[in-house]
């Protein structure tokens, strides 16, 4: 994050901006929402920070380092499995029942109005799906070689049916949806890992 922005907005401010954006959305977050939340004027905003667009950008990488690593944790351990894969999906049930996904995922809401976004924001919100898929597609290799799973699993295949199902998720959850859909489709999700398990045990 430049110098300038920390010298000018403290952590606080700096939070209500991420949220105000991640509520909102780019194109619906407005100039005077800023200047609300910042306490400072329209010229300052742009003398400062450049304008919207770079506030914007600054604000997703604030919340890939403060929310996004964190939720990626069961993901990155150099041993991550199977089980890993389910630690994550369940986090979000208990996400959801402390009432912490009503925005859904910041980078979710923003690839719905990718289209629109500039080369930089579609970058950021590109890697981050590629990441994912990176994680999911290790973890389920990881299992493959430590016989946890069938050896006809094609990782590449689960992770994109698992990151699919991220960006439902996200997207059901800043819709709304009530608690029972949520862990439904967490359920079916920890079904389907299930699953792979037990095709390996029909083939034994």
């Amino acid at each position: 994050m430049p110098k300038v922005m920390k010298s000018y907005l403290n952590e606080e401010v700096l939070n209500n901006v991420m949220n105000l954006f991640w509520s909102k959305g780019f194109f619906n977050a407005s100039i005077q929402d800023l200047v609300n939340v910042t306490g400072l004027n329209r010229t300052a905003i742009y003398k400062y920070f450049g304008g919207k667009e770079t506030l914007f950008v600054e604000m997703l990488k604030r919340y890939q380092q403060n929310v996004t690593e964190t939720l990626l944790k069961p993901l990155r351990k150099s041993d991550a499995d199977v089980s890993s894969i389910q630690d994550f999906f369940y986090q979000f049930i208990r996400l959801k029942q402390s009432r912490r996904l009503s925005c859904g995922c910041f980078f979710v809401a923003t690839a719905s109005d990718l289209p629109s976004h500039t080369k930089i924001v579609s970058s950021i919100i590109n890697d981050f799906r590629n990441q994912l898929h990176k994680l999911f597609q290790a973890a389920v290799t990881n299992s493959k070689n430590n016989k946890m799973l069938a050896e006809s699993v094609v990782a590449r295949s689960v992770a994109d049916f698992l990151v699919s199902h991220v960006f439902g998720l996200m997207t059901l959850s800043r819709a709304s949806a009530p608690l029972s859909m949520l862990k439904n489709q967490v359920n079916e999700i920890i079904r389907y890992l299930e699953s792979l398990k037990q095709k390996r045990s029909r083939l034994e």
